[in-house]
């Protein structure tokens, strides 16, 4: 997911790849059980490949609307299932420890909410911060997230620019806490743009 604030055109499915580097910091400050993970919106496995860095105990269900990604997830170490369902009526089913996205902004929500129906999962969203205002307010006051702020605006595009708005994991464990991630140096973010720009020249 990217944000629209500067007018720009949308990717085709919010196609927006996961800087490895978000997914780092919050894994550094929080000790997410392993076993079974589903990512319900891969992509190519940014999100997957960049805890497959830090972790070795996760075995993945990796589900991607867009069959084209499908070889890339299965080329992935430790992904046991590579599926291609609406990740809105996606039925993961009960054994998962950890459900992991970056959704499509349009659909998180409903995406949210068939993540939570599965009862052994702690489900941990990346989302501009004030996703949590709005039209969603009495849903989060309600199931309470704990909120895990990106000091670092994320780039999600090729053009390696940072987005508009700050961004955060949102991990609905019901216990609400807040907590700013550790700061990312500034050559990791780059270097990590800098790959974007040349896969995508």
């Amino acid at each position: 997911m990217s944000s629209t604030a500067r007018g720009t055109v949308r990717e085709a499915l919010d196609d927006y790849p996961t800087p490895r580097w978000c997914v780092h910091r919050l894994l550094e400050a929080v000790a997410f059980p392993g076993l079974v993970w589903v990512e319900p919106c891969a992509g190519a496995g940014s999100i997957i490949r960049a805890v497959n860095e830090v972790r070795s105990d996760v075995r993945w269900i990796a589900n991607e609307l867009n069959e084209l990604y499908l070889p890339a997830l299965r080329s992935i170490p430790n992904v046991a299932v590579a599926a291609s369902e609406d990740a809105r009526t996606l039925d993961i089913g009960e054994g998962p420890s950890v459900i992991i996205t970056n959704p499509p902004f349009v659909y998180a929500q409903d995406i949210l909410l068939q993540c939570l129906k599965v009862k052994s999962a702690t489900a941990v969203f990346l989302e501009r911060l004030n996703w949590c205002c709005g039209p969603r307010r009495d849903l989060f006051r309600e199931l309470k997230p704990s909120t895990y702020v990106l000091p670092d605006r994320p780039s999600f595009t090729p053009d390696g620019k940072t987005d508009s708005i700050e961004y955060a994991f949102f991990v609905f464990d019901g216990l609400g806490k807040f907590k700013i991630l550790n700061d990312t140096p500034k050559e990791v973010r780059t270097a990590e743009k800098n790959e974007k720009k040349a896969l995508a020249a």
